[in-house]
């Protein structure tokens, strides 16, 4: 996170001139935003890449990858159920963290 004295202007008659506070607001909620959606998804997002389950929903694909024997060989009724269940994940840890959220 940016140390709120690199936030700080040069001049108190500069504030107001050119969005200059408004690029201050910008900075630090873009820095709280990170801190946030890493504390809060991190984990999910980090599961979801060491495991990447098949939610390819794209017919041709999924019939591509049971031809050359890839790991998107699953059915599109599982890849449909893979993909919903995956969504639900996210939405539920992203509810929870409500009280979390940098106002």
């Amino acid at each position: 996170m940016l140390p709120f004295s690199s936030l700080l202007i040069a001049h108190e008659s500069t504030l107001f001139r050119s969005g200059s506070a408004m690029k201050i607001l910008s900075r630090l909620l873009s820095a709280k935003s990170k801190e946030y959606l890493g504390r809060v998804l991190g984990e999910p997002l980090l599961q979801i890449c060491r495991k990447p389950p098949c939610v390819e929903l794209d017919p041709y694909r999924l019939a591509e990858n049971d031809k050359e024997g890839g790991g998107g060989g699953g059915k599109q009724d599982d890849a449909a159920a893979n993909l919903t269940a995956l969504c639900s994940n996210i939405l539920i840890v992203i509810i929870n963290s409500a009280d979390q959220v940098p106002l």
